[in-house]
């Protein structure tokens, strides 16, 4: 039985969302412990959640996933960014909680009323339900964290929750800390809101700062790389219901080019299921050109920041070749950080003899290979590269890895194929 693309786009959109946030637990392969946790967490009196770690892991699916199942429902978010002020969180808190509407018709001055119901304003014609208006200046911590709570009381449920994400991005540190205060102050204020937060880092303190008081109210959760089972499983499950059948060996490649972001299994996932849908009246197996034209796709496709810091990192005006093969390098191990010895001879010396001599491609020298890598860590180069210490190298961060082993496959280079 043949899938009609009505079907076939449906069954996918279901499976795979390579470009979307999930919020359904059934499609966050390997996340279910950490989903447990959260959920346990989310029921203890004033304790928030803040999911942290690297950029493209998955911690707004997570959040949103752990939110909704909260809720039964579809959670209020508020997003940062680096010009993000406290006021402007704050309102956008308050604005999400009570479901304000930024389009508004038109209205006549006649026939309309505000009155004032606590910290807020409500306007609206007379008999029409009004527009709750939100206070652009706050006076203190305490006036937001009041404000927070008449905003989560217009809520139904008892304790409304809501996602704050991508607080990494605020610049300004003294509005991390007046956040942080604000946790505080609504901990102490037995506020019935819980919030779920996102940010990129390592540690809760390297995202938000020092505020030992707030940081009482809140437990971190770091998101790691999800495990081989967990990449096989998207694949195969969707794949199940389309009705396809993908090779082990090209689930091997998946998992070990994805690196255990669940972004780039998604992303090749979805380009190669559009292969085999071209050619399923012949096949519904993935053929290894399917593959290879997937990888394609999936780099001409990625995110253009991916794109764009590993173009500008290679591409110059001599040497490229040679910065490319040292990122190859860089990227070949499941290590995060490794040493330059270990790099060359492990990594960069198999890479050059096994699949770019038949290019006409020779090995640098250990000191000319050094001397790529450190312009590699160069802003030059884009710093795509850092030095950890001494001779120890990694990537700036570790999302660009799975774009790094994209683009070799690509180049008929496998990296990590020795993990299997």
């Amino acid at each position: 039985m043949h899938l009609s693309e009505t079907d076939f786009v449906r069954i996918l959109k279901d499976n795979i969302r390579p470009a979307q946030p999930i919020d359904v637990p059934e499609l966050l392969q390997g996340r279910e412990s950490i989903l447990r946790d959260i959920r346990r967490t989310l029921h203890s009196p004033g304790m928030h959640v803040f999911i942290h770690g690297e950029r493209g892991i998955g911690k707004t699916s997570i959040a949103l996933t752990a939110a909704k199942a909260y809720l039964k429902a579809d959670p209020p978010w508020v997003g940062c960014d680096e010009k993000s002020t406290f006021e402007g969180i704050v309102g956008d808190i308050c604005g999400a909680l009570v479901e304000k509407t930024y389009l508004q018709k038109p209205r006549e001055l006649s026939g309309t009323a505000g009155i004032n119901v606590g910290l807020f304003k409500v306007e609206g014609k007379l008999g029409v339900p009004g527009q709750y208006i939100i206070p652009e200046k706050l006076t203190s911590v305490n006036h937001a964290a009041n404000l927070v709570k008449e905003a989560a009381a217009a809520r139904d449920p008892d304790e409304p929750i809501i996602v704050v994400d991508e607080i990494d991005r605020i610049e300004n540190p003294e509005v991390k800390a007046k956040l942080a205060e604000l946790i505080k102050a609504m901990h102490d204020m037995r506020v019935p809101l819980k919030m779920v937060m996102c940010g990129i880092g390592k540690t809760l303190d390297e995202i938000i700062g020092s505020h030992l008081s707030a940081s009482r109210a809140i437990t971190p959760f770091e998101l790691a790389p999800i495990s081989y089972d967990a990449r096989w499983a998207i694949v195969t499950k969707a794949a199940a219901k389309l009705g396809f059948d993908v090779d082990r060996d090209f689930l091997i490649r998946i998992s070990q080019i994805s690196d255990g972001f669940p972004y780039y299994v998604h992303l090749i996932a979805e380009n190669l299921f559009w292969e085999i849908f071209d050619h399923q009246h012949k096949s519904t197996a993935a053929s290894s050109d399917d593959f290879h034209k997937a990888i394609s796709r999936a780099i001409e496709r990625a995110e253009s920041p991916l794109r764009e810091a590993y173009n500008y990192a290679i591409q110059k005006t001599t040497n490229s070749e040679d910065y490319e093969e040292a990122l190859w390098a860089v990227a070949e191990s499941t290590h995060l950080e490794r040493q330059i010895k270990d790099i060359y001879e492990r990594s960069y010396l198999p890479i050059i003899m096994e699949c770019r001599q038949a290019k006409g491609r020779k090995a640098l020298d250990v000191e000319r290979f050094r001397t790529r890598l450190y312009r590699l860590c160069d802003q030059a180069h884009g710093g795509i590269i850092v030095r950890k210490r001494n001779s120890w190298y990694a990537f700036k961060e570790n999302v660009l890895r799975g774009y790094v082993r994209l683009v070799a496959e690509r180049n008929g280079v496998q990296l990590g194929a020795d993990h299997f």
